[in-house]
């Protein structure tokens, strides 16, 4: 049995009163650009995350606390990356596919938080932080 075309919703177009307006970052979406910074640091390096505990991050205009209740959400992720590693994997790490994503559409663009190629299962993984 298919389902009905009419119960189907849609996801309205853009709307019209954002139209041609800038692309203004919120102090919300500042934190976790701040938040992503410090889990790449930490899985390139092993930084210890308590250590950004009580600075500030400027991002975007918006200066951003780096809290204990933020970094205790970045650990929760890197715990998740850190479970997973296996030796012989390949990992990318805030991997940017904009170049290959901007083939497909000029407006598209983006990069993968960790993304992990384990050739011995052929499994690729992507974790995303959010």
């Amino acid at each position: 049995m298919r389902p009905d075309r009419r119960s189907r919703t849609r996801t309205p177009p853009r709307t019209p009163y954002r139209r041609g307006l800038p692309n203004v970052s919120s102090s919300y979406a500042a934190e976790g650009t701040a938040g992503h910074y410090v889990a790449a640091e930490y899985l390139r390096s092993g930084t210890d995350l308590k250590t950004w505990i009580g600075k500030t991050a400027l991002v975007e205009g918006h200066e951003i606390a780096l809290t204990e209740s933020l970094i205790d959400a970045v650990q929760e992720y890197v715990d998740d990356c850190e479970e997973d590693r296996q030796p012989g994997d390949v990992e990318f790490i805030e991997q940017s596919f904009t170049p290959a994503l901007k083939r497909l559409h000029p407006k598209f663009g983006g990069s993968g938080d960790r993304v992990r190629w384990r050739p011995s299962t052929r499994q690729l993984r992507v974790t995303d932080l959010k």
